[in-house]
């Protein structure tokens, strides 16, 4: 007979890193998911007008993001270390700074909402339409950015999953009664600031932010000011040519450019969605290889990230490039029939835009500012040049077009640029940024 001693089969044992990675890309498939259901329902049941104000609210939302992520994610992560280790004690700070922070866009927004109902000429209403609602979309959509940032520090990777998994019910639900009932521009945009509401509300049951003195909240972001300057002016041309590229496209192309960029955008949020998720463990991972392993590590941890994207979209992007017509059909029924070419060109363009992220991912942990505003300035004047020549050449076509030039020419700088910092940081040398950021 067996030893009744004799180990039984054991299921594998998942590390903390692993499961934390696969509720990252659980997160993010649930984020990536509740965004395409959204523009594929509304794209469905709004007028390309209408969509088109959809797109350029998303460019707006884009544009606040990156500025959101200059000024609190990214000095929030570098503040506090790896997700779910034991980082700063002004992590709470870091909570109430984000919350003053959104509260003081959202003022912005709205002041620029009512310049723009005086000044946007009456062709033109689809824009005046898009800046009514940003003030109240982009806010809360940013909020929610920061609070999967908190749930991971909080070490509650399970949480955050759930957490988006709601967001996906709620987005949908929103968005297929705007379907059914014809409900309008309105309430297809309160989709994502309901989901959000839902979101946040498990975040603060999950880890709620302690309450701290005001003199703190201002302290917390002062060391990394100049930091925050930096990437903030590597943002603005990084909102011209990628983000937010859609309000270039709908001033060169017009709004139905803007809506093919948009229905391409939701059909692509797998490629979209997959960076995301890698970006959201990528950063703090390479900042931890850089600190233990040196230059060397750093580049090790740069190499595997982009070996993924590159499998991960390359993949999604052969099944785009294969089967256009019937997956625009089944995302947005008849709507976009007849621009299988400008989507597939666009296809290309953000499979080159996931593989631009390790680069720049390396450029910021070496925190070499200059080198990456130099970047992106480039490829800013790149996109203004090439949709300007190529929408009146093609039209929509020549608006897709311009963006695979863009990233063609982002690609090439940025490898560039990524070779020139790491010899600088293997020599020793400071970073091309201000004197504090190479000792950091």
């Amino acid at each position: 007979m067996e030893s009744s001693d004799r180990p039984r089969f054991a299921l594998p044992v998942i590390t903390d890193h692993q499961k934390t990675r696969l509720c990252s890309f659980a997160d993010q498939g649930f984020q990536g998911l509740a965004n395409l259901g959204v523009n594929a329902l509304l794209a469905r049941s709004l007028i390309k007008n209408d969509f088109a104000s959809v797109g350029l609210l998303l460019g707006v939302y884009f544009f606040i993001l990156g500025l959101h992520r200059s000024n609190v994610t990214v000095p929030f992560i570098l503040d506090t270390g790896r997700p779910g280790a034991d980082g700063s004690k002004d992590a709470d700070a870091w909570w109430w700074f984000n919350l003053g922070f959104l509260i003081l866009a959202a003022l912005v927004l709205w002041a620029v909402s009512a310049i723009a109902r005086v000044v946007v000429p009456p062709d033109s209403v689809w824009v005046a339409r898009a800046l009514d609602y940003a003030p109240v979309v982009a806010p809360a959509l940013c909020l929610t950015e920061f609070g999967r940032r908190w749930l991971y520090y909080a070490g509650k990777p399970v949480v955050a999953a759930t957490a988006a998994g709601l967001y996906f019910i709620i987005n949908v639900l929103v968005a297929s009664i705007v379907l059914l009932t014809g409900a309008g521009l309105a309430l297809g945009v309160s989709a994502w600031v309901l989901a959000a509401a839902g979101y946040m509300t498990v975040v603060v049951w999950a880890a709620p932010p302690l309450a701290v003195h005001p003199r703190q909240v201002a302290a917390v972001w002062k060391p990394h000011a100049q930091f925050a300057g930096w990437q903030m002016l590597t943002h603005l041309p990084y909102a011209i040519y990628n983000n937010s590229v859609v309000l270039l496209i709908g001033f060169f192309g017009g709004p139905i450019a803007a809506a093919i960029f948009t229905a391409a955008r939701t059909l692509s949020s797998p490629i979209l969605s997959v960076g995301a998720a890698v970006d959201l463990l990528d950063k703090p991972r390479a900042a931890l290889a850089l600190a233990t392993q040196g230059v060397a590590g750093l580049k090790r941890s740069i190499a595997r990230t982009r070996r993924l994207l590159l499998l991960a979209n390359g993949s999604y992007l052969l099944l785009v490039l294969l089967a256009t017509r019937p997956m625009l059909e089944l995302a947005f029924g008849d709507r976009y029939l007849g621009h299988e070419l400008e989507v597939q060109i666009l296809a290309v363009g953000f499979f080159l835009f996931g593989l631009n992220q390790p680069s720049e991912t390396l450029l910021i942990i070496l925190r070499s500012s200059r080198v990456l505003l130099l970047t992106r300035c480039v490829a800013a004047v790149s996109a203004v040049v090439a949709l300007a020549i190529l929408s009146r050449l093609y039209g929509a076509a020549g608006c897709a077009a311009a963006i695979v030039c863009v990233q063609l020419v982002n690609i090439v700088g940025l490898r560039m640029a990524e070779s020139y910092a790491t010899r600088q940081a293997e020599a020793g040398l400071p970073a091309d940024g201000p004197p504090h950021e190479a000792a950091a």
